[in-house]
């Protein structure tokens, strides 16, 4: 409690004092002067009380510091935690960066050693085809010293092992005709009348070939599946039945004549009557089309004559059975044409050409080394 306060209580408890009493009253009133007097000795000893509340205010600045630097300590300290663990990161990162340019100048070594094996094999090869270059420059300045007709013999021989080949092979004598053909064109230009049995030789050859009948396998194939196409878009519309209209002029007995007729049906019991198709005949009827057509064109790739011709044959009966709702005309007339085809013709024999003409080649090389060896000798 402030000395101010106890002098007020002391005023109050003063004034609350009995009057009949004087000498108390008297008293009294001594002891509130005493008090009056020491009020200054009491109020002297205030600045005691300004330093403790200086004090106290130090020590709340001072925990404050303490507390707003023990803040920043710890700031400071957790951005270093996290700079250090970025810096670690970084040194990661530039180790995986060492360890990828090491991998990369690594593969660039390789590379480059590739490349100098490349070079060295690619010099070798240059240096194989300059040689090579150099024997057939050599080679053609000895051919260009024989006969100038040595060359388009040699293009005719080659013509016609080529036409040869191709007969066995393709087993088209068109190509074989035209390339035998090219032959003679070329060894017509020949003013050597010793040549004359060769263009004899090839044109019994080409006569050969022209009475052979080669068969055009593409071409058959795309037939087949041009009508294997027709058949797979056919839509299913059964045909109304036919009605006899009564004509309006005839008598009324012919007329109920008709209308009997119309409703009794006779017919034989021995002779076979065929339901009408439906839709699901149809549709085993396209699809039992389709896989016979398929056969055709597997047995002509394989070039069997005898299956070839038996899936033609139930290809046209698979037709027939559908005429009365479809028109087969044309596709049936080409398969006709295609069962009289022979797939396997016999060929003849065009090696004569390639044999006259080589023995002729080389009767003309003998010739010639025994006209250079007199010559050297």
């Amino acid at each position: 409690m402030s000395d101010q306060a106890q002098n007020e209580q002391l005023e109050d408890t003063d004034i609350t004092v009995p009057e009949t009493d004087t000498t108390k009253s008297v008293e009294n009133k001594a002891q509130q002067k005493d008090k009056v007097q020491d009020k200054p000795v009491k109020e002297a000893k205030k600045p005691s009380a300004g330093i403790s509340v200086f004090w106290r205010r130090f020590l709340i600045v001072l925990m404050v510091i303490i507390v707003i630097s023990a803040g920043i300590a710890y700031g400071g300290w957790w951005l270093w935690q996290n700079n250090l663990a970025q810096v670690n990161q970084l040194q990661q990162q530039n180790q995986q960066l060492a360890e990828q340019v090491a991998i990369a100048q690594q593969q660039i070594t390789e590379v480059s050693n590739r490349r100098v094996d490349y070079a060295d094999d690619l010099t070798q090869q240059v240096s194989q085809i300059e040689s090579l270059v150099v024997e057939s420059a050599q080679r053609m300045n000895r051919e260009a010293d024989r006969t100038e007709n040595r060359w388009p013999l040699e293009e005719a021989l080659t013509l016609t092992r080529l036409a040869q080949r191709r007969l066995f092979l393709d087993k088209n004598a068109a190509v074989s005709i035209s390339l035998l053909k090219s032959a003679d064109d070329i060894i017509a230009t020949l003013d050597a009348a010793a040549v004359l049995p060769l263009r004899q030789q090839i044109a019994s050859d080409i006569l050969a070939l022209n009475n052979a009948r080669s068969v055009d396998l593409n071409g058959i194939y795309f037939q087949l599946g041009a009508i294997a196409d027709e058949v797979r878009q056919l839509t299913w519309v059964p045909k109304p039945t036919e009605t006899v209209q009564i004509e309006p002029e005839i008598s009324p007995v012919e007329g109920f004549w008709q209308s009997v007729k119309k409703v009794v049906v006779i017919s034989r019991l021995d002779s076979i009557v065929q339901a009408p198709p439906i839709q699901s005949d149809f549709e085993l009827w396209r699809q039992h089309t389709l896989m016979v057509l398929a056969q055709s064109q597997l047995a002509l790739l394989a070039q069997n004559q005898l299956l070839f011709e038996a899936a033609l044959s139930q290809s046209l009966d698979q037709l027939k059975a559908m005429n009365s709702q479809f028109d087969f005309k044309v596709p049936s007339q080409q398969l006709q044409q295609l069962k009289t085809l022979q797939l396997n013709p016999t060929w003849p024999d065009i090696g004569k050409s390639v044999l006259v003409i080589d023995t002729y080649i080389n009767k003309q090389n003998e010739i010639e080394s025994e006209a250079t060896q007199e010559s050297g000798s």
